[in-house]
């Protein structure tokens, strides 16, 4: 029987907040190599919102590893997008219970304290990971054992320009995205959507009916079935 892995469920605006807050840009590739490497993790959810116009920065995070699971955006009155992601982390945490060992919580939000209490209860939490470890809520202090400040990452996670991610490509596929998904090529070539064999049959009659041709057309051996078809 193979082993349950672990999975990872990522508040990306929190992280970014907390990272940039220290004066530095996360690199989200070495983050998918970090998650994997130190704590196993086969999935890493990316909890975002959506903004129309961003496509190639979600195609960048699924060819690095990440699930995309996506919160529509409403923006302020100052001009600011606001997308809380609460919500659908915790959801898909609970949903996903049966298909994964441990969990990674990335977040330094209090309102995910049910979270990961409940995570704690059934044994579940491997690891709390703080984006700025100065600024986390009091709430999730009770998770000591848990907490991981990411503080001192920096010179592991930082993007500089110049600087490879992985070494050789990431070693698990390109997963779709989840929820709302954009109008633009998935960065995944496999999942690209393709006229069955029948269909391409029928485009074909039809334009032989168009033609206006009344003479009868030789009589053709049937085409083979396609494996699968």
């Amino acid at each position: 029987m193979k082993a349950k892995r672990n999975y990872a469920f990522i508040d990306s605006q929190n992280l970014n907040v907390g990272i940039q807050r220290q004066g530095w840009k996360l690199d989200f590739g070495r983050l998918r190599s970090y998650l994997l490497e130190k704590y196993n993790v086969e999935k890493a959810f990316l909890f975002i919102g959506h903004v129309p116009g961003n496509e190639k920065l979600y195609e960048s995070l699924q060819k690095e590893g990440y699930v995309l699971v996506f919160k529509p955006t409403l923006t302020l009155p100052d001009g600011k997008v606001k997308g809380n992601v609460d919500a659908e982390l915790v959801l898909h945490a609970v949903a996903e219970f049966p298909n994964y060992n441990k969990a990674v919580i990335i977040s330094c939000d209090g309102d995910f304290h049910c979270l990961a209490e409940y995570l704690t209860q059934k044994n579940k939490l491997l690891s709390l990971m703080l984006p700025d470890g100065n600024k986390s809520s009091s709430l999730l202090r009770k998770f000591s054992q848990h907490l991981a400040p990411m503080n001192r990452l920096k010179e592991r996670l930082e993007l500089k320009k110049g600087r490879k991610t992985w070494a050789k490509k990431p070693p698990f596929p390109c997963p779709m995205p989840l929820g709302p998904i954009p109008q633009a090529k998935t960065a995944c070539p496999s999942s690209s959507t393709t006229l069955s064999p029948g269909k391409k049959r029928n485009s074909g009659r039809s334009r032989r009916r168009k033609s206006g041709s009344t003479a009868a057309a030789p009589r053709k051996e049937s085409l083979p079935r396609l494996a699968g078809s």
